[in-house]
């Protein structure tokens, strides 16, 4: 297995914090303080 599928996991991770947080601050009316997103969600793996 390559480095890719061996961190997916770890992607799919921080992709449902990030969801859960947007959401979280939408439902609060707090979209002006977003989170930043990792740079593996900014631009993907390398």
């Amino acid at each position: 297995m390559n480095d890719v599928a061996n961190r997916c996991s770890d992607v799919v991770e921080e992709l449902q914090t990030a969801a859960d947080d947007f959401i979280a601050r939408l439902d609060a009316g707090r979209l002006d303080e977003l989170t930043p997103m990792s740079d593996v969600l900014k631009s993907g793996l390398r």
